[in-house]
């Protein structure tokens, strides 16, 4: 007895299907990475760690995964200020420790072309502002305690990069991962509405790294 054409070909759609999830489960990838990462803005430089997990598509040659990622940048500035206190300018000295780390996740997509693998993502994420700064000293009047400053803000940020695949397991790569906050943090003003400045909330980042796929 013969089955209906219908049957037939709902059990090869099956299979199909089954294979095709296989063999992306048996193209999966691990990645664990480290990079150094630099921007234009205060901190300027810091370090990256990140994990993804990469699926094969039914597509020839073409991938897409998830990623965690982790950032620290710090940096310490000695800085002078003009301010205006009792009627008079002064040009007073502090000294500023920016420290900032970052945290998200982020779709990843890319394509194997020759010995490059070029890659695009976006995501979501946290950024976290730790600034202290030093007593201010204001000549004929009481130093201005700026103390402690922290802020967290949330962030979306889009990315695009390479990879250098000629070297087995390990791969070097170089992205830029654009952000864009919710809202500037604004940094404390000394006196009489003099402001220390702002971090911007568009900030880019040019990252170099090495990432093990296993």
């Amino acid at each position: 007895m013969m089955l209906p054409a219908k049957y037939i070909q709902r059990g090869l759609l099956t299979v199909a299907v089954l294979m095709t999830l296989s063999l992306s489960m048996a193209q999966a990838q691990w990645g664990l990475g480290a990079s150094y990462e630099m921007r234009n803005e205060d901190p300027e430089n810091g370090y990256g760690v990140r994990i993804e997990r990469t699926l094969g598509l039914p597509l020839p040659l073409v991938d897409i995964g998830f990623r965690g990622h982790f950032s620290y940048l710090s940096e310490g500035n000695s800085l002078q200020q003009n301010v205006t206190a009792g009627g008079s300018s002064f040009q007073v000295s502090y000294d500023r420790d920016i420290n900032t780390y970052d945290y998200g996740v982020a779709v990843v997509g890319g394509v194997s072309v020759a010995f490059l693998r070029p890659y695009v993502g976006a995501g979501i994420g946290s950024d976290n502002i730790n600034v202290e700064y030093s007593d201010v000293e204001i000549p004929e009047t009481e130093d201005l305690e700026l103390g402690e400053q922290d802020e967290s803000k949330f962030y979306y940020n889009g990315f695009i990069g390479a990879e250098l695949t000629t070297i087995p397991k390990i791969k070097p790569f170089i992205e830029y991962r654009f952000e864009k906050m919710k809202d500037p943090v604004q940094l404390k003003t000394t006196a009489e509405n003099t402001n220390l400045g702002q971090l911007d909330d568009d900030k880019g980042r040019v990252i170099l790294g090495v990432i093990l796929r296993f």
